[in-house]
């Protein structure tokens, strides 16, 4: 059953060319398309309807097939040559095959017999219009996707690979993070990228919750660039499942979050996912000093200017991944210890040089010159090695000493308190 409400409500708003030589006929069929459309462009011929197609946008077009000049076969062709989804329909008082055939060859859409009758007319328009609104939409669809698209490629890292986990798509943003081109990525299992110091059980998690469970898994991952430099990314892995629910691929998207993750954080992080940590803490000497005599730009400038030295100044002895600014004046490296443990008297007396060389030093300043000193904490047992590390630089501060080997210090200083507090019960 029609429903010419429906009808109308699709096509009224749509541009019609129609194109008939006979002048009554055209009249008439005109009176007839009125009820559905409200902007009619008429041609007289097909010479002059071709032009009218070049000349106006036109969403469907209903032309005769005998007309002088250029019949509706030769207009559908030439407007198939400029357009492949502009919808046509044919008029005609011939029922004859090789008209039928020939309409299909030129992609024409609807075929209307003459003389019209008014439900075969509304049949036609319905099933005409509602494709073109259909095409419509799926262009429109397709743009947003692009437009979408474009703008998480904007925003994120984007990468995609098959359900083995090898790397089928990346977009510029991913190579110009990890530092590998386009082609050294594809085809490549994404773990080109991960860091070693990742626990095991992260990448177990990954795979159990996006290839198992077909969820979304979201969290923060420390991956390693071509360079060898670390950094960190939030990151969202999403399975890409077919109609029947199975994993077609995985899409991930990042974000890169190592400028912003607190150095705190990533000191922490770097420690627990090493396996063997050697950690070196410094402080500028007497910094609680300084806080309360110089003004917060003034301070800034010159932990700024002091990570900039230490980092060029310990570059020259030590492979490390960053140089941890800390706060109060603080910074903070992490050595694999497995690579001086032999030798760690040596090690240790090579760092003492070292402290005694930056001593020596100044960091000149816009308005002064600042003698740059550190105190030197370091601990390489794995065991509360942060703790460690920060109570053997209070301890420094407490005895004006500038130097200590800070191993289990936490644990002795844990075991004190429970033997004091045992005496105290």
């Amino acid at each position: 059953m029609l429903n010419i409400d429906e009808i109308i409500d699709n096509s009224q708003n749509l541009t019609l060319l129609y194109v008939e030589d006979n002048e009554d006929a055209r009249e008439m069929t005109t009176m007839l398309l009125e009820h559905f459309f409200d902007n009619i462009i008429v041609g007289v011929d097909g010479e002059d309807g071709y032009k009218k197609f070049k000349e106006n946008s036109i969403d469907l077009i209903i032309t005769d097939i005998n007309m002088p000049k250029m019949n509706g076969l030769e207009l559908s062709k030439k407007i198939r040559e400029e357009s492949n989804d502009t919808p046509i329909v044919i008029l005609s008082a011939h029922n004859e095959e090789n008209f039928f055939t020939d309409s299909i060859k030129y992609g024409v859409n609807g075929y209307i017999l003459k003389p019209i009758d008014m439900d075969q007319l509304s049949a036609t328009i319905q099933r005409v219009t509602q494709k073109y609104i259909y095409i419509k939409e799926a262009k429109l669809n397709q743009h947003l996707l692009e437009e979408y698209k474009e703008a998480t490629n904007q925003s994120s890292i984007v990468s995609k690979t098959d359900k083995k986990g090898n790397i089928t798509y990346v977009n510029n943003a991913f190579c110009e993070l990890s530092g590998y081109p386009r082609e050294e990525l594809i085809g490549q299992a994404h773990n080109i990228v991960r860091h070693p110091d990742n626990p095991k059980s992260t990448f177990e998690d990954i795979w159990y919750t996006i290839k198992d469970e077909k969820k979304v898994w979201k969290g923060v991952v420390k991956n390693l660039a071509k360079n060898k430099k670390s950094y960190y990314v939030k990151s969202v892995i999403m399975p890409i499942l077919d109609s029947n629910g199975e994993v077609v691929e995985y899409i991930s998207m990042r974000n890169d979050i190592t400028n912003i993750m607190n150095p705190a954080k990533q000191l922490e992080s770097e420690i627990l996912n090493a396996n063997n940590p050697l950690l070196i803490y410094f402080k500028l000497e007497d910094f609680k000093m300084i806080e309360g005599f110089y003004d917060r730009e003034t301070l800034e400038e010159i932990e700024e200017k002091a990570t900039h030295y230490l980092e060029e100044k310990l570059a020259k002895h030590y492979h490390f991944e960053k140089l941890y600014h800390l706060e109060h004046g603080e910074f903070a490296i992490v050595l694999r210890s497995s690579n001086y443990i032999d030798t760690m008297k040596k090690f240790i007396e090579e760092l003492k040089k070292i402290q005694a060389n930056i001593k020596a030093d100044k960091i000149n300043l816009e308005s002064i010159e600042y003698d740059i000193s550190v105190i030197i904490s370091i601990a390489y047992d794995k065991e509360k090695i942060l703790e460690s590390v920060n109570l053997g630089i209070k301890k420094l501060i407490n005895t004006k000493k500038t130097f200590i080997v800070s191993n289990k210090l936490a644990l002795v200083e844990q075991q004190k308190a429970k033997e004091n507090m045992k005496t105290l019960s």
